[in-house]
């Protein structure tokens, strides 16, 4: 009986040599245990993951003067893919200009102000400060002759006590002033120049640029999918200029047969292919 089932099992069956099988190119590997994967036909739609997608646009009106990224092109986070010339922007840095040449002016005030300021009334309060002092030491010499009292010097020390005073007085109050007033001019100055830089940074320009030009950068990693301007054409404040894709992290939606739900498991790895990107999964 056993002889039997080895013939029967041996129906069919062709033995091939080695050679043979070399040049048919049949290849044989020992039985292992693995996946096998199985493949169901349906249809569905690929999805950009959140975050993944950001449309570029015109912060103001102008002119495109390049267009450095074309449909299909992969660009970085930061990249400059169009640049606009802006009157806007032009006359933006010419007002930043002209504020920080402005604030020089105070700058310079304020750091003349920190010394010593020879005012009329600090002038004066010196001057009699000064008599003072000789007054009080030519006392102290006559008193010491016996030629002037003792009451004299007092009145004296008193006196210059009372001028050195002033001047200390007019000294500082003058110098105080001064100061302060030069530090409001330099404030406003400075807030001059801090809101035209906020006005420039708005509208997606730097206050070093050069006359009306604007760099604008591709806000996220991707594929350029679509480009809506040219070199030459007239853009205004939000304008959508071109569509990023980041097409390494993508939604997936698939509809499947009732019949074949059971064959999907929550957690199961699945690998989707794609008609015309047979490539990517």
């Amino acid at each position: 009986a056993a002889d039997k089932d080895d013939e029967h099992s041996q129906e069919g069956a062709i033995e091939v040599s080695d050679e043979t099988a070399e040049m048919i190119g049949i290849k044989t590997e020992p039985a292992a245990k693995g996946e096998i994967e199985d493949t169901i036909a349906t249809t569905g739609r690929v999805l950009v993951a959140p975050n993944a997608q950001a449309v570029v646009g015109a912060k103001s009106d102008g002119r495109a003067l390049r267009v450095l990224a074309e449909p299909g092109q992969r660009v970085s986070a930061g990249q400059v893919v169009v640049v606009i010339d802006s009157p806007q922007v032009a006359e933006l840095r010419g007002q930043l200009h002209e504020a920080q040449s402005k604030l020089r002016l105070p700058e310079q005030n304020r750091a003349r102000t920190a010394r010593v300021e020879n005012r009329a009334a600090v002038i004066q309060s010196k001057n009699r400060m000064d008599l003072a002092e000789a007054t009080l030491n030519r006392k102290r010499r006559l008193a010491e002759l016996g030629v002037a009292a003792g009451r004299e010097v007092a009145e004296a020390e008193t006196e210059f006590k009372n001028a050195k005073a002033e001047y200390d007085y007019q000294s500082n109050i003058q110098n105080t002033r001064a100061q302060q007033e030069a530090a409001r001019e330099v404030e406003q100055a400075q807030a001059a120049v801090v809101r035209i830089t906020q006005s420039l940074a708005a509208l997606g320009a730097s206050g070093g640029g050069q006359s009306g030009t604007i760099n604008v950068t591709a806000p996220i990693s991707g594929t350029v999918v679509d480009r809506h301007v040219s070199v030459g054409e007239a853009v205004n404040q939000g304008k959508e200029l071109m569509t990023i894709m980041n097409l390494s992290n993508v939604v997936i939606e698939a509809q499947l047969p009732e019949s074949q739900a059971n064959r999907v498991r929550t957690g199961q790895r699945l690998i989707a292919r794609i008609p015309g990107m047979p490539d990517r999964a």
